[in-house]
């Protein structure tokens, strides 16, 4: 020890006057109930601390290598440090926790003749100016300590006041001993009654029927939540043996469960069927009873609509395996459970190779790209169906399309269970999608250069389907007609543009004469070919062809002669004014005009002829030849 002159060793006093207090301290523990126990001790240290002149009195236990003040008392005025010191560690404390450890009490009559060290300003940080411990032990081992202090600049301890400390131990390690019994008791009481309850709610919750059998094969008691489930009234079964209640059959087979449970402890013997309805039962055998009798415990269940589900599965496995759609299965963990044969064959995987592979590195392994199985994986995760066309590859690096269907699988009670994916080969109907979006584009880029070429026309350019509805035309049609520009629409018939036109006034005829031209117009549609002009109240001069083509469709050119009627008109001003005969020849009707100049010069007379055929000028040679 390093402090020989501060840190004294408490006694252990003879019997004195303190005895009758600590005796009915212990008393007063002792009386104590489990759950009474701790305001028990806390009146104890009072009691105690009062009697000794103590400004604290209180008790520290150690827990996993640490100090825990547990109860404490303060005289009026004091503070108290209880919460302050739980959790700490008094080891590091080396003369306190050796001495107490020891088995032997710890006196500072004064702290402050300490030396300065860690242990005086432990307690100094307390305010303890003298202090006093008793440790609390049994059988060597160390569980604790008692201790009074004595705080500020009152009277120091005397070493007397340990006795009653002294006195206390046994029997408040006993107390706190008896305590930590009755709390494990009532706590293992507790979790027994819970895993009770949870037996019967369970039993409870079971569709299932739990008979009780002795080595005789009679029923001495049962639970069954569905009473439906017993092959008659309980009076009827209870203390009966398997032959007196079930069917011969069912009765052999229930035997031999039981002797096979004897053996091996459990039995599960096949299916059976009582009117119409199949159940399964497991047979377990039970430990012996204090008689050493063996007993059996049946469950039974009822699996009609289970065998009905399973043979539906089986038929729809069948029909998997046959159908040429490539089809897998996933469990709850989303890897692969089963796939058909059809899978395989298709992508050069067998079951083995992906059975328990996750379904992200499936597709990866088929060359999906990483982004895509992403989206796919967050859609599987929120267990959605997705419906997707993937791009794959096949093990002999062949690349082909997929139609995949990924659909969840509930299970009876709603809960998810797993995918089903359904793959279809779409490889011909993209190659023909393909070959269709060519040729599209193809088509689209040769109507990108006729529309081109047709914009790009001097003329004005108009179609019409067979109906004279309007398909398409050019700007140049619509800088023609620009009066009317608001009606010109696909869908807009030619008659409509034609009496819109003539409504509006834009060709330079009126009245009567408007309302002809227009009917000659309309008429004149349903002509193979048609050419004309049109004179425009502007002054323009529009040229007019048009051809019915074998399809029906109707297609126009509308040309500006303005120019050369403009030209035509100022040349036969200056023939006008040079008294000029001219004729002109229609070389495709053989038809001459000639104007009233060269009717005098024939000697036809002014305004007598404008047209002359072919017929008409021989007429007229023989008649001057004959003149001669």
């Amino acid at each position: 020890m390093h402090f020989e002159t501060a840190i004294e060793l408490a006694p252990r006093p003879p019997e004195t006057a303190h005895y009758p207090l600590v005796v009915g301290a212990l008393s007063t523990l002792l009386r104590a109930s489990p759950e009474e126990l701790d305001d028990a001790i806390d009146d104890v240290l009072s009691r105690l601390g009062d009697a000794s002149g103590a400004d604290r009195a209180y008790l520290f236990v150690r827990q996993d290598g640490r100090w825990f003040n547990t109860h404490e008392w303060c005289a009026d005025g004091i503070d108290p440090v209880k919460d302050h010191l739980q959790g700490v560690a008094l080891d590091e404390h080396e003369a306190m926790a050796t001495v107490l450890a020891q088995g032997k009490g710890l006196f500072i009559r004064d702290v402050t003749a300490l030396p300065g060290s860690a242990l005086r300003s432990f307690l100094l940080s307390q305010q303890i100016h003298s202090i006093q411990c008793v440790p609390v032990l049994r059988d060597g081992v160390f569980y604790g300590f008692l201790g009074f202090d004595r705080v500020g600049e009152g009277d120091l301890f005397t070493g007397a006041e340990a006795g009653m400390l002294w006195a206390l131990t046994d029997g408040l390690l006993s107390a706190v001993g008896r305590q930590r019994v009755e709390r494990a008791l009532s706590k293992m009481r507790t979790r027994q009654t819970e895993t009770l309850e949870r037996l019967r709610a369970t039993l409870a919750a079971m569709p299932e029927l739990m008979l009780e059998f002795d080595e005789d094969g009679r029923c001495i008691d049962y639970h069954c939540s569905a009473p439906e489930l017993l092959a008659g009234e309980p009076e009827a079964i209870l203390n009966r043996t398997l032959e007196e209640t079930l069917p011969p059959s069912v009765a052999r087979l229930q035997r031999a469960a039981m002797a096979e449970a004897l053996d091996a402890g459990v039995s599960h013997p096949p299916d059976y069927e009582i009117d119409g309805h199949w159940y399964r039962l497991t047979v377990a055998r039970v430990a012996p009873d204090s008689g050493g009798r063996t007993r059996y415990v049946f469950r039974i269940r009822d699996v009609t609509d289970e065998r009905a589900r399973e043979a539906e599965n089986d038929l729809l496995i069948q029909v998997t395996r046959r159908m040429t759609n490539r089809a897998l299965v996933l469990n709850r963990d989303c890897r692969i459970h089963w796939a058909n044969p059809a899978f395989e064959q298709r992508t050069g995987l067998t079951l083995d190779d992906i059975r328990g592979m996750p379904l992200d590195e499936a597709f990866a392994i088929q060359g999906v790209a990483r982004a895509t199985i992403d989206r796919i994986m967050a859609a599987i995760d929120a267990h959605e169906t997705v419906q997707i066309e993937l791009e794959l590859r096949n093990q002999a690096g062949e690349r082909y399309w997929g139609d995949i269907a990924m659909q969840p699988l509930p299970g009876r009670d709603g809960a998810f269970q797993g995918y089903l994916i359904i793959g279809t080969d779409i490889t011909e109907r993209k190659r023909h999608e393909a070959e269709l979006k060519r040729m599209a584009d193809e088509t689209a880029a040769a109507h990108a250069r006729l529309h081109g070429a047709i914009e790009s026309m001097q003329d004005g350019f108009v179609l019409f389907d067979r109906d004279n509805k309007l398909l398409m035309c050019n700007s140049k049609y619509r800088e023609i007609n620009a009066e009317i520009d608001d009606i010109i629409r696909p869908g807009v018939t030619l008659p409509e543009i034609i009496r819109t036109a003539t409504e509006r006034g834009v060709y330079l005829a009126d009245g009567s004469q408007a309302r002809e031209q227009a009917d000659r117009l309309i008429h004149a549609i349903d002509d193979r070919d048609f050419s004309g002009e049109l004179h425009y109240r502007n002054g323009r001069v529009i040229g007019v062809r048009a051809t019915r083509m074998p399809d029906g469709n109707h297609v126009g050119l509308r040309t500006d002669i303005t120019a050369i009627r403009r030209a035509e008109q100022r040349l036969n001003d200056i023939i006008r004014g040079a008294r000029v005969g001219t004729w002109e020849l229609d070389l495709t009707t053989g038809t001459e005009v000639v104007n009233s100049y060269l009717n005098e010069l024939l000697g036809l007379g002014d305004g007598q002829v404008d047209e002359i055929t072919t017929q008409r000028w021989l007429r007229l040679a023989r008649e001057t030849r004959e003149s001669w």
